[in-house]
């Protein structure tokens, strides 16, 4: 059954693939699929009251699923809940192997809680990890001019050039 839900769900028939979760999680409460993608489906819904429970108790039954924690600090992300969506990305990155994606969740979500160094440092871990990717040390870059340090800045985005030398129309709007 829980194929059936994941085919409706691919399809966009997304009432069809929460009736078939409900009625999978009849049967098997703690099947962490169905309660997963149930709770994805309540929160594309708007509907974040009940998602959020279903992905706790996802994330509960499975500490190794990145993949439902990731969820869940979004959700909470999405909340203004901060601190519960940073303690969820952090724990995502501790399962390893980090995934680059994942850090720049977490190093945004700490520019936004004004967390300006741990920002830094997860930007200067991903260029280790993307190390031919414009984007992190774009990321640095604007990150390091914000916080006023223009010498560090403006090398990190002389490696934004060296990698991609067209990025230059993206780097004139930091100023």
């Amino acid at each position: 059954m829980m194929g059936e839900a994941r085919s409706a769900y691919q399809q966009d028939r997304k009432v069809d693939a929460a009736r078939l979760c409900a009625r999978v999680l009849k049967s098997a409460p703690n099947m962490v699929e169905a309660l997963h993608l149930l709770g994805v489906i309540k929160a594309q819904d708007g509907n974040l009251v009940e998602a959020e429970p279903l992905l706790e108790r996802a994330a509960g039954l499975a500490p190794g699923n990145a993949g439902v924690w990731i969820v869940l600090a979004n959700l909470l992300r999405e909340q203004g809940r901060y601190d519960e969506a940073l303690a969820r990305f952090s724990h995502v990155i501790g399962l390893g192997p980090v995934k680059a994606s994942d850090l720049i969740e977490r190093a945004r979500l700490l520019e936004h809680m004004g967390r300006l160094e741990d920002a830094l440092a997860d930007y200067t871990v991903l260029e280790g990890l993307a190390p031919r990717s414009p984007d992190v040390p774009f990321h640095r870059g604007r990150l390091l001019w914000i916080m006023r340090r223009r010498n560090e800045a403006l090398a990190a985005f002389g490696a934004v050039l060296e990698i991609k030398p067209d990025s230059l129309g993206s780097l004139a709007n930091i100023a």
